[in-house]
């Protein structure tokens, strides 16, 4: 896509850069599948240009990179053709073979990168935004974007970052605030940033260059304007149009005696402000970045506050932990798992009872804490009971080599698993063996070997030990999810 005057000059000088470029590159312009877009020129000058390139003459709007082109405030006719693609999208997907973690990734990481490049720098009208809010909602809970499903968290709580308590989505708002102009500019970009004009003026301020565009009264580079920190009248503001530039000679300031009589603060004000040596031009910076860049992320930070810091979310998103089981952890703290009792409340009565305990109707409650069965297992997680260990050696062809089994006596969940890895290196050390892979189902296990942190002190010289025999031999270490570990299902016959 080039960009160009439409005066004869110019249009002769494209003629011949397209002749030059095909015979440089064997790459020629093809003239069937070229148009002129033009701005307000008169059809005659229109149509001599088409004749003289050869090219077609298109009209506003069309696509291209399946990017919508057009003219002024962006329509929902200009950008329903890409929100129907996602749509499509959603909708070719088997949701019902994905779990709820598996369609909040794909939302985050397909059709966020299908929006992204538009929806930051197009007011996205209300109306569609709101569709791609529904059928991304429906995927994420129901699988079916026109299909919704009763318990849920709120849409506005999903939006949140992790440690705000939601899952990071959020979608550009559509805000309509006071408006720096009254008049029609014909731009797609103006229309979306104009309302928040005042907010990026009142957080910026002028780096001094040369001083020749900065106005020396009126402008923001000292902290404040002038016009404000020397209490001028407002009868003569108008008149104040002298740059920083006319009272800087060679690096250093030069004010007039008149004003820096009439005006004493003056003098401590520009004594905050240091002068470049070498001359260079002015820059208008964001104050609240650190290299006075305004960025998409620092303009989102910006705009949207940040809230209130919830410390379970920093325990459930870990990578330790398994993204769907962390979603079902994040689903249970906002009370929105669609048990008997949530259902009940949304009019679906139902008789309930505890499938596991068979006494208590089924609430988030009474699954996870109050039921005897989960007792039980909260008693076998987090306190010492009796504890073992063991594994399974074979060679690279998958053959059995041997096993190992110990009894741990008293011990805690996370002990056992470190014990399991030791007694495994110990004894492929003590075979010879040089080249080992550790498969196992603790995550834990796998960053203890990156981070000795997590080790309790009373294994603390054994873990030091086995590291110092890792050195001699070609190590390393993957997790596999509990239910691809079938050999810790053997029972005893």
């Amino acid at each position: 896509m080039l960009f160009c005057k439409g005066s004869a000059s110019n249009i002769q000088a494209l003629s011949s850069l397209f002749v030059k470029y095909g015979k440089a590159f064997g790459q020629f312009v093809n003239p069937q599948k070229s148009s002129i877009f033009p701005g307000s020129i008169p059809h005659s000058r229109l149509a001599n240009i088409a004749i003289s390139l050869g090219f077609q003459i298109g009209s506003l709007p069309f696509t291209y990179l399946r990017v919508p082109i057009f003219k002024g405030k962006p329509k929902k006719c200009h950008l329903q053709p890409l929100a129907d693609k996602v749509k499509l999208k959603l909708v070719s997907w088997k949701a019902s073979l994905l779990t709820l973690a598996g369609r909040v990734q794909l939302v985050k990481s397909v059709i966020y990168s299908m929006l992204i490049h538009s929806i930051t720098i197009n007011a996205w009208p209300v109306s569609l935004i709101k569709d791609l809010e529904r059928w991304s909602r429906n995927f994420i809970w129901s699988g079916n974007v026109n299909q919704r499903k009763l318990v849920t968290v709120a849409w506005y709580k999903v939006c949140l970052p992790f440690n705000e308590g939601g899952l990071g989505l959020s979608f550009s708002e559509v805000l309509k605030n006071s408006k720096p102009v009254s008049y029609y500019i014909s731009s797609s970009i103006w229309s979306g940033i104009k309302h928040k004009f005042p907010d990026i003026i009142l957080n910026c301020t002028w780096q001094i260059g040369n001083g020749e565009i900065i106005n020396f009264w009126t402008d923001l580079w000292c902290g404040e304007p002038l016009i404000n920190s020397l209490k001028i009248p407002q009868n003569i503001q108008h008149r104040l149009k002298a740059t920083v530039s006319c009272f800087i000679e060679n690096a250093s300031w030069q004010i007039p005696q008149a004003i820096m009589t009439a005006y004493p603060p003056l003098q401590s004000l520009i004594d905050q402000v240091t002068l470049p040596v070498l001359a260079k031009e002015d820059s208008y910076l964001w104050i609240h970045s650190h290299d006075g860049n305004l960025s998409f992320k620092d303009a989102y930070s910006f705009h949207c506050q940040i809230g209130q810091q919830i410390k379970w979310a920093t325990i459930i998103w870990n990578s330790a932990i398994p993204p769907s089981k962390s979603l079902l952890i994040w689903r249970c703290l906002h009370g929105k798992l669609p048990t008997d009792e949530n259902l009940s409340l949304r009019g679906c009565c139902l008789p309930s009872r505890c499938s596991l305990c068979g006494s208590s109707i089924e609430s988030s409650q009474h699954i996870f804490i109050d039921c005897s069965f989960a007792i039980q297992l909260w008693s076998w997680i987090g306190n010492p009971g009796p504890s073992s260990c063991g594994g399974i050696f074979r060679n690279s062809n998958a053959e059995f080599l041997g096993a190992s089994a110990y009894n741990l006596g008293i011990s805690n969940s996370l002990c056992a698993k470190l014990n399991g890895a030791m007694y495994a290196v110990g004894i492929a050390y003590q075979k010879g063996w040089k080249n080992l892979w550790l498969e196992t189902d603790s995550m834990l296990v796998v960053t203890a070997f990156k981070s000795s942190k997590i080790i309790p002190w009373q294994l603390k010289n054994r873990w030091d030990n086995c590291i110092l025999l890792l050195a001699s031999m070609n190590f390393f270490v993957t997790h596999i999810f509990r239910k691809g570990n079938t050999c810790a299902d053997i029972r005893h016959i």
